[in-house]
């Protein structure tokens, strides 16, 4: 999912300065030519510099919403997604950060004074390698419950409050 990310990264930019140069070439040829583009002395118009910044500034934000919005549409994992991901770095990364932000929401819970959500020993630390643990033992045990558009987040919530209860 990340090479084509970069290869589609990539490939817009090209295309892009392709047509540019030719687009910039032509049309300040043809304005020389009609005599409505003057040079000053830097070798540049001023109305014409001003014209291509907002174009390129219009284009380059475009640019932005366009990859933040197909990467938002990207984020969560679901048990569909986990059967078929679940081997591969970017799955384990995303498995890290998940239990992370849960970690994180579980203790700012207990210091808000609310109801943890799981309780884990203080001292205890838990890794990628325990969250793939408790993930792989709460979707074997239930593996019957389990739907496919299931977040896997909240399989590993419900692993944790398995695994950590409160007393």
């Amino acid at each position: 999912m990340k090479n084509n990310f970069r290869n589609l990264f990539f490939f817009s930019g090209l295309i892009y300065i392709v047509i540019w140069e030719c687009f910039r070439n032509s049309q300040k040829r043809k304005l020389i030519r009609d005599g409505i583009l003057k040079i000053n002395k830097t070798g540049r118009n001023e109305k014409v510099m001003f014209k291509i910044k907002f174009m390129f500034i219009t284009i380059l934000l475009a640019t932005i919403f366009l990859f933040s919005a197909v990467s938002t549409a990207l984020t969560e994992v679901n048990f569909k997604e986990y059967k078929a991901t679940r081997n591969t770095k970017e799955f384990r990364l995303y498995l890290k950060g998940v239990g992370e932000g849960l970690e994180w929401a579980n203790e700012e819970l207990a210091a808000r004074g609310s109801k943890a959500l799981y309780c884990k020993p203080q001292k205890e630390v838990v890794d990628l390698e325990q969250y793939s643990e408790i993930l792989n033992r709460e979707v074997t045990e239930n593996a019957r419950e389990l739907i496919d558009d299931m977040p896997v987040g909240l399989i590993l919530l419900n692993g944790l409050i398995k695994s950590f209860p409160c007393k």
